[in-house]
């Protein structure tokens, strides 16, 4: 049986967004525990927590699941809001920063990975891959990297410009905007020739050293076994917030969730948590019992079932 708010960590040691996530756990030095998902299907143990949901990173704290990094980071703000990621006279700023990396300059990151990578990736990695984004197909790979390269050049330029007149990326305190930045920049120098422009910028390396310098936390390996047992020994607890202002949605609605941009998947189930920002659904299966799924309203669809 998981600890009581144990936090466990679905990811990745190679996904961009579960970087993300492990640098805001180390600024706040959260200890948490690992659980390594596969990168290709049919990643057993994640599926029966999520429904279908297979991206990394999902944070698991006994019944209540969360997809998404930046739903994630807003959980474990609630949980440990000191230190801050989101300072209030940077909080607009920076989540609109992490936003637009997470889901523009990723993307351009990838590709000019990626595109030096065709020769080397296993077939069934590329299959999988192509079936969720058509871009992702090698011969739309080698098309569109030459602009995804000038563009992420241009990311780079607007990142030294920022630091040029304060230490981090939205100010004067680091941020989520910090961890958004880093993780596609840190991926992005896996591939020496995209990482020859980074490495040109001194105020961009030096900062690079200082997110990736927080102290780390204890973590401990855990298996997909032990995170099962963890979520059907436990209730959910993360429920029963107010429906929101504009009433789209209310609280024992049957719906489905799913990522907005190249999801294939839905998830189905019952609200039991509404807020501006968030929506919960329990799910209740033979081998877990109830559990509740958490996705972001920002980049998620929600469709009402009749």
């Amino acid at each position: 049986m998981g600890a009581p708010g144990e936090i466990i960590l679905h990811g990745n040691p190679r996904s961009m967004y579960s970087e993300k996530v492990r640098r805001v756990l180390a600024y706040k030095s959260l200890d948490w525990s690992d659980v390594e998902v596969p990168a290709l299907p049919p990643k057993t143990d994640l599926i029966p927590l999520t429904g279908g949901y297979r991206r990394m990173p999902v944070m698991q704290i006994g019944a209540d699941i969360y997809c998404d990094s930046a739903l994630i980071i807003e959980r474990l703000e609630q949980l440990a809001p000191d230190p801050t990621v989101f300072p209030a006279h940077l909080a607009g700023a920076a989540r609109m920063i992490a936003d637009w990396v997470d889901h523009r300059v990723a993307r351009w990151a990838i590709l000019s990975v990626f595109v030096d990578m065709l020769p080397h990736l296993p077939e069934p990695f590329i299959k999988d891959r192509t079936e969720l984004i058509a871009d992702f197909a090698p011969d739309r790979v080698r098309a569109l990297a030459p602009n995804a390269f000038e563009q992420f050049g241009q990311f780079l330029g607007f990142v030294d410009t920022a630091l040029a007149s304060a230490p981090w990326i939205a100010g004067d305190a680091f941020s989520v905007a910090d961890a958004a930045c880093y993780h596609v920049i840190n991926f992005a120098r896996t591939n020496p020739r995209v990482a020859a422009p980074v490495d040109a910028r001194p105020r961009v390396v030096e900062w690079i050293a200082r997110v990736g310098g927080f102290a780390a936390p204890t973590v401990t390996p855990r298996s997909g076994a032990y995170a099962l047992d963890a979520a059907r020994d436990a209730s959910p607890v993360d429920l029963g917030d107010t429906a929101d202002g504009a009433g789209t949605f209310a609280l024992g609605q049957r719906v489905t969730v799913g990522a907005d941009d190249y999801a294939i998947e839905r998830m189905e189930g019952t609200i039991v948590r509404l807020s501006p920002t968030a929506i919960g659904i329990a799910r209740t299966t033979d081998l877990l019992g109830e559990t509740v799924l958490h996705v972001p309203r920002l980049g998620f669809s929600v469709e009402i079932l009749a």
